[in-house]
């Protein structure tokens, strides 16, 4: 099941950036004959895609950043921040199987 960061939302920024993009997404796709089940799972798919894209960047940032410091508090944000990539694509492979079977 996907959930978002609660975290995330005491960060001013993330959430009007969020807001901002729910808008955009509303009222590029919210058209006649597409159901809300349909406008809700895009929406989840763009949201993943989204921090997936967020999460590699921090990666590549941080393992440059530990190349250059060699820094242990840096190497655990490493480590967290590829946890937090290989749930998210766990998870999207644990979703293709299931609808792949049915």
């Amino acid at each position: 099941h996907w959930r978002l960061n609660p975290a995330l939302l005491s960060d001013p920024e993330f959430v009007k950036y969020l807001e901002d993009q729910w808008e955009l997404f509303l009222s590029t796709n919210d058209l006649p004959g597409v159901s809300a089940s349909t406008l809700w799972e895009a929406a989840k798919k763009k949201s993943n895609l989204a921090k997936q894209l967020v999460l590699e960047r921090d990666i590549t940032n941080l393992d440059r950043e530990f190349k250059k410091s060699s820094s242990i508090s840096v190497l655990k944000k490493l480590d967290a921040v590829r946890s937090a990539l290989d749930q998210l694509l766990s998870q999207k492979a644990k979703t293709a199987m299931f609808y792949a079977k049915h």
